[in-house]
């Protein structure tokens, strides 16, 4: 969630004198909804460097592995921040970061448990995978349904075979997209189409299924690098979904790819098979 959290932060740090700075659109207190916290104090220009400094900085230890206990609060409270400071574009992936960060920072101490063996193994509580597995597989599934309510079917082909292409065009079209729409044949559309609302719709069985989870994690993966290249700025949405696909992997690989330190090993071990 922090690497996810620097990207989607990052992008917009880039243009701090806008996101935060008087250049840019800012709600007023008495343009903001009820609904919503009202607007915070936003920072001078000369505070920039030394926030976006300390955002990387403060990161960079969270991905190493250090201070997670408070930094988990201090990512929440940004979020939190940024949720009151940009209501017009801070939508589903900073809410989603104020819950996950939320959670880590709720989230029960690990414990050193000792097996049969002998062999000291590290544990946590398993309550914040199961909410986030729960999350991911809630949100793909309400939104088949919300598709098939909204636009998606199609009384002669059951799905509406252009669907994808025509989304593809107008606000979310990027320069990759506005080749494939004119380039790339409609068949090409309609399968994209049938397999988002096939995957989207049935996901909360799909990805708790054991023969089906890491197909469907796959799939999942094929959908949202698709989404990324042809939908202009949703590279950040897609990101935070498949961040989360951990919580579906073999614990065996989660290990290897945590351990970081010796991907060269497992690489190696991986060409000599």
């Amino acid at each position: 969630m922090c690497l996810t959290m620097v990207y989607y932060f990052g992008g917009y740090m880039t243009q701090m004198e806008w996101w935060v700075g008087d250049l840019g659109f800012h709600a007023s207190a008495a343009a903001t909804s009820s609904h919503y916290l009202p607007p915070p104090p936003r920072p001078s220009a000369e505070w920039f460097t030394p926030i976006v400094t300390t955002f990387y900085f403060l990161s960079g230890i969270y991905l190493m592995g250090y201070g997670r206990r408070v930094l988990n609060w201090v990512f929440f409270a940004l979020a939190v921040y940024v949720q009151a400071m940009d209501q017009p574009s801070a939508f589903t992936i900073n809410r989603m970061l104020i819950l996950y960060f939320l959670m880590l920072g709720l989230q029960p101490f690990a414990q050193q448990l000792t097996d049969a063996a002998g062999k000291s193994k590290e544990v946590v509580s398993g309550w914040i995978v199961r909410i986030i597995q729960l999350t991911l597989t809630i949100q793909y599934t309400a939104s088949g349904f919300c598709k098939m309510n909204g636009g998606w079917l199609d009384d002669d082909t059951i799905v509406r075979l252009d669907i994808v292409w025509t989304q593809s065009q107008g606000h979310y079209k990027n320069l990759i997209s506005a080749w494939a729409v004119n380039d790339l044949p409609m068949p090409f559309w309609a399968m994209i189409a049938i397999f988002t609302l096939v995957f989207e719709t049935g996901a909360v069985i799909f990805f708790f299924w054991k023969r089906t989870r890491l197909w469907t994690v796959f799939a999942g993966l094929a959908m949202h690098i698709g989404i990324a290249i042809l939908m202009k700025d949703l590279i950040y949405f897609s990101m935070q979904m498949m961040m989360a696909y951990v919580f579906f992997l073999p614990e065996s690989w989660v290990v290897k790819i945590a351990d970081w330190r010796n991907w060269p090993v497992y690489l190696d071990q991986l060409i000599k098979r």
